[in-house]
C-alpha cells in the first residue's frame, strides 16, 4: 500500500518544525514561541498516525479534528513569529505554504468522512480508490446491466475489477445477488465478506435489507422504495421502511416511477445507478461514457434514455 498524502504531508512538516525549532533556539536565541510551534507542529502527524488506526468513524474524525486544530495554532505561530520580525518573508512564506495545505486537506477527509464518501476516505487516508459493491434485487430488473456499466467504467479508469458468479434466479421474479469490487490496487478474491461492503445497490428495498449484514457501519444503501412483491408473506412496506430510515446513509427513491414520469420506462435501473454515483466514487462524466459504450449497439435513442435515466438518478443525491 502507498503511503498516505495526509501521513507525508505531516511528517514532512513535522521533520521541518523539528529542524526549524534548532534554528530559533540556537541562533535566534527563540526559546518560548520556538517550544510552542514545535509542539503544535509535531503533534499534527501523531494525531493523523493516531488517526490511522481508529476504532470507528467518530474515533477517526476526532482526530483528524485534533490534528486540524494543532495546524491552525501552527499557523498562528507562524504568523507571530513573522509579525513580530523574528523570521523573514522567505521562510515565513513556505512555512505558510506547508501548514496551509495541510489544513486544507485535514478539511477535506473531514468533511467527506462526516457525509459518508467512503472512496474520499481511501483515496485521502489510503492513497487508493477501492469500492465493494453488493447488488441485488429480483430477476427482470437490470442489475446485470447495472454491474455491466460500473465494469466498464471501472476499467476506463484503468481499476481492477472483480465481479463474483451471479447467484439466484435470473428469470423475472427470482431474487438475484451478486458482489462487484472496484479497487485501484489488485484483488485478492471476487467475494465480499461479512461487513465488508461499502455500498449495497438494490433494486428492491427487502432485498436490500437481506444483504444488511454484508454492509460495513459507514456503508451506503441505494434502493428503489417501491416493492416487488414475488412471495405471498412479503413484509408490510411500512415496516421496511422504517428499518432502512434506522440507518445513517440511505438513499431510497421510487424509481419506477420517475421513470415513467420522465418517459425512460425502461432505465429504471439506470436511474438507481445515478443516485449511487457519488457513493461509488466514479466520476460522473465516466459513468456516462460507459453507458455509451455499453448501449451503443442499440441506437442513439437507447443511450439518450440511459444518459438522461442517469441525470434523474443523480438529482436523488442531493
Amino acid at each position: 500500500m502507498t503511503e498516505s498524502v495526509i501521513v507525508r504531508l505531516s511528517m514532512d512538516f513535522a521533520i521541518r518544525i523539528v529542524k526549524f525549532y534548532r534554528v530559533l533556539v540556537e541562533e535566534k536565541k527563540i526559546f518560548v514561541i520556538s517550544k510552542q510551534l514545535l509542539r503544535s507542529g509535531t503533534s499534527i502527524g501523531a494525531n493523523v498516525s493516531e488517526g490511522s488506526y481508529a476504532q470507528s468513524r467518530a474515533d477517526f474524525i476526532n482526530k483528524m479534528n485534533i490534528a486540524l486544530k494543532e495546524a491552525a495554532e501552527s499557523e498562528y505561530w507562524i504568523t507571530l513569529l513573522y509579525k513580530s520580525e523574528l523570521i523573514d518573508q522567505k521562510a515565513y512564506d513556505s512555512l505558510i505554504s506547508d501548514v496551509k495545505q495541510i489544513i486544507g486537506t485535514l478539511v477535506k477527509i473531514i468533511n467527506s468522512t462526516k457525509k459518508g464518501i467512503i472512496f474520499i476516505f481511501y483515496l485521502l487516508i489510503f492513497n487508493c480508490m477501492k469500492c465493494d459493491i453488493i447488488l441485488c434485487g429480483v430477476g427482470g430488473q437490470g442489475i446485470l446491466s447495472i454491474a455491466t456499466i460500473i465494469g466498464e467504467a471501472a476499467m476506463n479508469e484503468n481499476l481492477y475489477i472483480k465481479q463474483a458468479e451471479v447467484h439466484g434466479m435470473s428469470q423475472r421474479g427470482g431474487d438475484v445477488q451478486s458482489n462487484l469490487r472496484i479497487s485501484s490496487n489488485p484483488i485478492a478474491s471476487d467475494l465480499i465478506a461479512k461487513g465488508g461492503a461499502d455500498v449495497i445497490i438494490s433494486m428492491e428495498p427487502m432485498e436490500a435489507l437481506r444483504y444488511l449484514p454484508y454492509l460495513n457501519k459507514e456503508g451506503w444503501i441505494i434502493t428503489s422504495s417501491a416493492p416487488f412483491v414475488n412471495i405471498p408473506n412479503y413484509p408490510d412496506i411500512e415496516d421496511i421502511k422504517a428499518e432502512l430510515a434506522k440507518l445513517p446513509h440511505v438513499i431510497a427513491i421510487d424509481i419506477e416511477q420517475i421513470a415513467k414520469d420522465n418517459q425512460v420506462p425502461r432505465s429504471a435501473n439506470v436511474i438507481l445507478l445515478g443516485a449511487a454515483q457519488k457513493a461509488l466514487g466514479i466520476d460522473y462524466a465516466t459513468l456516462e461514457n460507459a453507458i455509451r459504450s455499453v448501449f451503443g449497439r442499440k441506437g442513439d435513442a437507447v443511450v439518450e434514455a440511459n444518459i438522461k435515466a442517469l441525470a434523474l438518478g443523480r438529482e436523488a443525491q442531493k
